[in-house]
């Protein structure tokens, strides 16, 4: 190679170089402009942020100043919307009571763990999924305070006992009723009440009872109508329980899992009937009404009444072992007994299945 060649090829090279060099130092300037104005950008939002909570925060003073009650939203925070809710209310006799409004929170933006645990509210408003929670400790507090004590086995009823005399408080979402067994007692707590929540008192109630019974027999009728789904083919199984002549508490609902048989599917609504007076026993015992005689389970199906008592394990049943053994102990223990009754005298079938007018005017849920 020429030396003039040879000068030639290296001054180019030093020309690519000296480009490539400027356009690397281009690269790293805009680099650094373009972090400049990133962290411009954040001081500024962070800037417009704390101007705007600063304002928002002067104008909430300036309302709790002139006694308003308005709260305003920080820039940062979920908005949860509301809306009014208008109805009539009536007396038992069909005529009208008073206009109801009701401020109702829309909870279908709220998220588990995000725009949840708080809300920037001046309350738990009625509708949030916290509402429920926050009223129930609410009422709760001010009851122990007035001098009440929930039970064990239901936590929405509050006993009041001052000497001999005693008052029962059922609270159901913002519904209560309240007796006791002396007029002044009752007086004496719907004030407290009235001091301490804004609150209606119907004065009367309609249907409520409360009395000592001499009857001690706690009676469960159970059913199920097997496959009756027409789509899952679930079972559907219900019960009635009665205290003496008293229905207490019934229910029909579709069982979780597949049944094989009417036999299983029938077992399992003597489980169910089998918790239901479990839970009722424990109530009137917490009560000091305790049942001194065994609960009767009356069921037409003489296969689930042989497994009450049959301490053999059939390879058919396995799969329904857990109710096997829980109604199998609450027999042995002489909790419960098991008994059969004909479809006829079946009055659960008003529950679970549809009945030709007759037998539904003979099961009217009188028991003999």
């Amino acid at each position: 190679m020429t030396e003039g060649k040879y000068e030639k090829k290296k001054k180019a090279n030093e020309e690519v170089e000296m480009r490539k060099k400027a356009i690397e130092d281009k690269r790293v300037a805009e680099e650094q402009e373009r972090k400049r104005k990133a962290e411009q950008d954040r001081k500024n939002a962070k800037d417009a942020e704390r101007l705007r909570n600063e304002e928002a925060e002067r104008r909430r003073r300036n309302a709790e100043a002139q006694g308003g009650g308005c709260s305003y939203r920080p820039a940062s925070v979920n908005m949860v919307r509301s809306m009014w809710l208008l109805k009539h209310k009536f007396h038992a006799d069909g005529t009208l009571s008073r206009y109801k409004a009701r401020l109702v929170a829309n909870s279908s933006s709220q998220q588990l763990g995000v725009y949840f645990d708080e809300t920037l509210s001046l309350r738990s408003l009625y509708g949030l999924k916290q509402a429920p929670c926050a009223w129930f400790q609410r009422f709760a507090g001010y009851a122990t305070r007035a001098g009440f004590y929930h039970i064990r086995y239901d936590s929405s009823l509050f006993i009041c006992r001052q000497g001999s005399q005693v008052a029962y408080l059922l609270i159901y979402v913002d519904d209560i009723i309240l007796t006791a067994s002396s007029l002044a007692l009752l007086k004496h707590i719907i004030a407290s009440l009235h001091k301490e929540f804004d609150m209606t008192d119907s004065e009367h109630l309609i249907i409520f009872l409360l009395y000592a019974s001499a009857t001690t027999s706690l009676d469960g009728y159970t059913n199920a109508d097997w496959a009756g789904c027409p789509f899952t083919r679930r079972s559907t199984s219900g019960y009635c329980v009665f205290l003496g002549d008293n229905l207490l508490s019934w229910s029909a609902k579709c069982q979780h899992t597949l049944s094989c048989s009417s036999a299983k599917a029938k077992y399992r609504g003597v489980a169910n009937v089998l918790a239901e007076t479990a839970w009722l026993r424990n109530l009137l015992r917490e009560l000091h009404s305790p049942l001194l005689t065994a609960t009767l389970v009356y069921c037409d199906n003489i296969s689930s009444v042989y497994m009450s008592a049959n301490p053999v394990q059939y390879q058919w049943t396995k799969h329904i072992e857990i109710d096997i053994h829980f109604v199998r102990d609450m027999v042995t223990a002489g909790e419960v007994r098991v008994l059969h009754v004909p479809s006829c005298y079946q009055y659960d079938d008003i529950f679970t299945k549809g009945l030709p007018s007759a037998l539904f005017c003979l099961n009217n849920l009188d028991p003999v």
